[in-house]
């Protein structure tokens, strides 16, 4: 596999219960709520953000960083809760070497 592929089109991901996809801007207040979440941030870096514009930014920035295809941000999504977000998949630190060998 071409490492550019991996960045042809954001990737989706379903199962019978769980949807991975791209975060969108109709998904906002589910991200507001998962951002609150200090567990969030327990393990990770990082601090929730304080306003709505910003967590807006944030989304228009997982797209820019996808097709700058520096990394892959996708949206967990509940089915049995009609499509509720409820968290946040990170996909990162790619090694080129081993994608192309696939």
């Amino acid at each position: 596999m071409n490492y550019d592929k991996l960045f042809d089109h954001y990737p989706r991901i379903e199962s019978e219960d769980i949807l991975l996809k791209q975060i969108e801007k109709s998904d906002l207040e589910d991200y507001i709520e998962i951002n609150m979440d200090e567990q969030l941030y327990r393990y990770s870096p990082g601090e929730p953000r304080k306003t709505v514009s910003a967590l807006e930014n944030i989304i228009g920035h997982h797209e820019r960083d996808f097709h700058k295809k520096k990394i892959i941000i996708l949206g967990i999504y509940y089915k049995q809760d009609n499509n509720k977000m409820v968290g946040i998949a990170e996909i990162f630190d790619f090694d080129k070497k081993l994608v192309a060998l696939r």
